[in-house]
Order: structure tokens, then sequence, then C-alpha cells
């Protein structure tokens, strides 16, 4: 998937270290970590959220850069893909 499309979550196509924003919510970017992002049950949980449009902004070449990729794309990080990361032993690094 290219960077700057929009794809119905039950249709994303997931890649490793992609950012993905959920359209018509919070400006957070997601980052796909195990194959998954954060909350599984976001883009294709209950039908509301399977209908929701997602967009591709980006990856990182590392986790560890999430942090300051998603500010040089001028977004938030998610605070759930933080813990996910953590807990995969991926600590990020800080940015100036």
């Amino acid at each position: 998937m290219k960077t700057g499309e929009s794809v119905k979550g039950k249709d994303l196509v997931l890649s490793e270290r992609d950012l993905w924003v959920m359209e018509g919510t919070d400006p957070a970017v997601h980052i796909v970590c195990d194959g998954r992002i954060c909350r599984p049950s976001s883009p294709e949980g209950s039908p509301d959220r399977g209908d929701a449009y997602w967009t591709k902004v980006g990856s990182s070449n590392h986790y560890e850069d999430y942090a300051s990729d998603a500010a040089r794309l001028n977004v938030k990080i998610c605070s759930r893909c933080v813990k996910a990361l953590k807990r995969n032993g991926i600590v990020l690094r800080t940015f100036r």
C-alpha cells in the first residue's frame, strides 16, 4: 500500500513499521508491530471500525524512531503503541 492511500479497516494490509492514522478520530499515529496495530480490534473489531477509513502516512526505518517519525509528520504517538513496543523490548529514541 502506498503512502497517502486510504482503505477501510477490514481491508487493511499491514506491513511491519508502517504508520497508520484512522480518519475522523484523534490524530494519533499507530505503528504496525508483530503484524498488527496496538489494538487489533481497531481496524476490524466492530462493524463501525471495520468501515472506518485508515490512511497510511509513512513508515519507520526502525521501531525506535516511532516518536521522531510521528513528530516529523506533526501527529502524536499512540500510548498503546508505545506500550506494545515496550512489551517487545523496544525503547524509543529521544529526539530534539
